[in-house]
């Protein structure tokens, strides 16, 4: 599907033009999107882990530094 709109993307008529130019970009941005949310899920279940009942005062950048960390070891 991605390289039909990369052909898509790089067509060029008699004129020399891409009458499809920005449809084939929307397309491509489109295919850049992730299937499912299980991406998001997985992020949140690590974030209830780093943050929890025992340890809620963190700072948003240790938050963050911590979860970088962890998605980094794995």
């Amino acid at each position: 599907m991605q390289s039909f709109w990369c052909e898509v993307h790089f067509y060029k008529d008699a004129c020399g033009e891409n009458p499809f130019a920005e449809l084939a970009g929307f397309a491509m941005s489109m295919l850049g999107l992730p299937y499912s949310n299980a991406e998001v899920e997985m992020r949140f279940s690590q974030l209830n882990i780093v943050k929890s009942k025992m340890r809620n005062k963190p700072k948003p950048e240790t938050t963050n530094s911590i979860l970088v960390v962890r998605a980094g070891l794995k």
